[in-house]
């Protein structure tokens, strides 16, 4: 029995509420029972329109109740779901959506679709979502037989380096990874007996979001859907869940607001706050005196719990993934007594290589292996893992597909170290690599995220550049002035060899963004893009006077 046929049965005949929408202060369920005649109602109408054991359906959408019926609707034919990005380019949209070949191409957005359609070279059927569905029919939905082998969904790559790639994930795939989540949750809530909800605002066409929410509806679990992003601080106080999953940018949001309301309090307050940073930091380093345990708790009662009571009161642990979270914003959740759990993986590993487990936490590093999984590291660093959640290949690309395995071993493309206690740190990408004229093998992500360490709430990205030239320059985007970024570079210069030394910097004012074509839409910067795009700027990094630590566009 394949997860599809797992968790609809769970929808038969059951009024209890597994989808809920949460709209401001108000929240609406979709019970499993309309849920299952959804799913059925859609799987008719696909059917009817020819669709078949392994076609491909194109499902462009925002979160919703629809979407998940869909999802499954289309996996219950044997089908192959293609789960496209609503925010994204619609270029792009049009070239994932011609690679794949599809039979249908569903959508929500009539607009968007037309804007899609504007790029489209191809004949193809497409329908609006919502004309799909049939609530007065009742139909019994029987999903085919899946086998290990049998490709479920093609989720596309972000695209940080040329045209996206197809990944073709397996029915085996998802059932192995399945296990794995829902078994690392519930050690994650102590094994608590009853059901939980997790409040869902990541878009579900990424393979770590799908994951969260396909976990959640195997363990028989309610899912809580955002319906405005722009509104996510009233929504999560309104879904109040015992977790959910992040990206770093969320949690470094939440910290940051908290510390700016901090600001804005009498002194007593920020002096307490400040104190309490101070002593969780020499706690975790050398230990506490006993008076300072004292301190510590006195502190805690009097603001910290008050501090947590306002991220989440029920929140029992978070899990953030995508991108590298630094280890000041895992400290900091954790001082508050809302644990952070790591997760890394890509989309051809099924979302997942490692995670941090509830009580084996190394701040900073991305946990273990899962079980099954196997890692090393490469002579050159590269992490490299082989099991049963490697991808089957990438659509249509058998010589790509090919290049990305060592043997039996699957090429992460990302430079790692694993602890003696077998705790994955994650230090950069292989592509990323800078080397400068003097011949020095640069990683360039450490140092960017020391530059944000250093002005957190001022620096929002930096991008250090300097492959092929005689020195490491930075973009820098935020709201940092120019005294400030001459104190975080000196600050910064002190601790690094000559050769890792920035010696100059442009500040962006625009910043990077999925719009301006500098970001993914997961959020990763486009090198190259950016370096095409302020190619202007960055060839005046090196060929102004030597003063260079206070350029500006």
């Amino acid at each position: 029995m394949s997860f599809v046929d797992r968790i609809c049965a769970h929808w038969k005949s059951s009024d209890e509420s597994i989808l809920i929408s949460i709209e401001g202060d108000q929240s609406h369920g979709v019970s499993k029972k309309t849920l299952a005649q959804w799913t059925a109602s859609l799987s008719y109408q696909l059917k009817a329109r020819g669709v078949s054991k392994g076609d491909r359906v194109v499902l462009l959408g925002s979160n919703s109740p629809y979407w998940v019926a869909c999802d499954f609707a289309i996996m219950s034919l044997g089908a192959i779901v293609v789960p496209l990005y609503s925010r994204q380019d619609p270029k792009e949209l049009a070239f994932m959506a011609q690679d794949c070949k599809p039979s249908l191409f569903i959508y929500d957005d009539f607009e968007l679709q037309q804007q899609v359609a504007k790029h489209w070279t191809s004949e193809c059927d497409s329908v609006k979502l919502q004309d799909l569905i049939d609530d007065k029919t009742q139909r019994d939905l029987m999903p085919h037989a899946l086998q290990d082998e049998d490709i479920v969904t093609i989720i596309y790559t972000s695209g940080t380096s040329g045209n996206p790639k197809g990944v073709m994930l397996s029915a085996g795939n998802i059932d192995f990874m399945l296990e794995r989540t829902c078994m690392q949750i519930q050690q994650a809530r102590k094994n608590a007996l009853g059901k939980d909800r997790v409040f869902h605002f990541l878009p579900f066409c990424f393979a770590g979001s799908r994951l969260m929410f396909w976990t959640q509806l195997y363990r028989d679990n309610p899912v809580m859907l955002s319906t405005d992003l722009s509104n996510l601080a009233q929504e999560m106080s309104t879904a109040n869940p015992e977790f959910y999953l992040n990206v770093p940018a969320v949690l470094e949001r939440i910290k940051s607001g908290v510390e700016q309301k901090i600001q804005s309090q009498s002194d007593w307050i920020a002096k307490m706050y400040q104190k309490a940073n101070q002593l969780w930091t020499k706690k975790h380093q050398y230990g506490l005196s006993l008076v300072e345990k004292f301190m510590f708790m006195f502190i805690d009662v009097l603001l910290l719990k008050k501090i947590k009571e306002k991220v989440g009161s029920k929140l029992e642990f978070l899990i953030c993934g995508s991108a590298a979270l630094s280890p000041e914003t895992q400290q900091w959740f954790s001082m508050i007594r809302i644990p952070v759990f790591q997760v890394y993986g890509l989309t051809e590993t099924t979302g997942i290589v490692s995670m941090d487990a509830f009580d084996d936490v190394e701040i900073g590093k991305v946990g273990k292996a899962i079980d099954g999984c196997e890692i090393k590291i490469s002579k050159d660093g590269e992490l490299l893992c082989k099991g049963p959640n490697i991808f089957s290949g990438y659509w249509n690309r058998e010589e790509e597909s090919k290049q990305c395995f060592d043997g039996p071993w699957f090429r992460t493309g990302d430079l790692a170290h694993v602890s003696s206690k077998g705790h994955i740190d994650i230090v950069g990408r292989v592509k990323n690599v800078i080397i400068p004229s003097s011949g020095h093998n640069i990683v360039p992500e450490p140092i960017e995220q020391k530059m944000k360490d250093l002005a957190p709430m001022e620096i929002d990205q930096a991008i250090l550049i300097g492959h092929g030239r005689p020195y490491l320059t930075a973009l820098v985007a935020g709201s940092i002035r120019e005294e400030k970024m001459d104190q975080v570079l000196k600050m910064l210069n002190q601790e690094v060899p000559h050769y890792k030394k920035i010696r100059a910097y442009r500040h962006v004012q625009e910043g990077f963004t999925v719009e301006n074509g500098s970001l993914t839409v997961n959020q990763k910067l486009k090198r190259k893009e950016i370096e095409k795009n302020f190619s202007k700027d960055i060839d005046e990094l090196y060929t102004q006077p030597q003063s260079k630590t206070s350029l500006h566009s």
